[in-house]
């Protein structure tokens, strides 16, 4: 369960990431 938990984690940070990587350089 915890490295699932990791992953799971991880996959929000990098969509996350991704928006708001977006964000700045559409602002």
């Amino acid at each position: 369960k915890g490295l699932e938990a990791d992953e799971q984690q991880s996959c929000v940070l990098l969509e996350t990431g991704q928006l708001a990587w977006r964000a700045s350089h559409l602002a």
